[in-house]
């Protein structure tokens, strides 16, 4: 649950830099994104968010195999959910699309 809940806010906070945040200033947007780093990490309680942080924290022996696969289960589930969610918002609201992963139907 909690690398779910850190994916989203990882997502909302670091991709809306420049599409939501900071769209007339370069300086504004990437300060909103390191802030939106640490937000997402403090808010969350610091969970590991990315799969190769996970895995890295397996090979150092930080955590179980068990463990890490549930966290990237976590990890994986919080991102497909984001993706759509915020791309909603976008199109409710006028807002710019994030970008990010996508599924071209016809290819």
């Amino acid at each position: 649950r909690d690398e779910f809940i850190g994916t989203l806010l990882m997502v909302s906070f670091t991709f809306s830099a420049g599409k939501w945040v900071g769209i007339d200033s370069q300086n504004v947007a990437w300060l909103s994104h390191a802030i939106g780093v640490i937000a997402a990490d403090y808010i969350g309680g610091g969970q590991h968010v990315n799969p190769a942080v996970s895995v890295s924290m397996w090979s150092l022996g930080k955590c179980d195999y068990t463990e890490m696969f549930v966290r990237i289960a976590g990890q994986m589930g919080g991102g497909l959910v984001a993706f759509p969610l915020f791309h909603l918002l976008s199109e409710t609201f006028g807002w710019t699309p994030f970008g990010g992963p996508d599924f071209d139907k016809d290819a």
